[in-house]
């Protein structure tokens, strides 16, 4: 999470009164390498919403599953939220 937060260029959107929350769905490979990145649920503003796909393809890999997690991926779902 920190380092997504890091990566995460936080547009000053409360300044101007963009209000929005992102939702993201990620798949995650067993070694941690990203396989997939798709907004679920978009803020409406295209600015919102690419500032926060950057940040978990900036983000990647992620740590690596544990060597008996039983299955080859792992979904993760990410909600952004901005000017709340």
């Amino acid at each position: 999470m920190n380092k997504i937060q890091k990566n995460w260029s936080i547009v000053q959107s409360g300044e101007i009164g963009w209000r929005g929350e992102v939702g993201v769905s990620v798949l995650v490979a067993k070694s941690g390498q990203l396989l997939a990145i798709d907004v679920t649920s978009t803020s409406k503003i295209d600015l919102l919403d690419q500032a926060a796909l950057k940040a978990l393809d900036l983000s990647g890999p992620f740590p690596a599953l544990p060597k008996d997690f039983p299955n080859s991926s792992l979904d993760v779902y990410f909600v952004f939220q901005y000017g709340y």
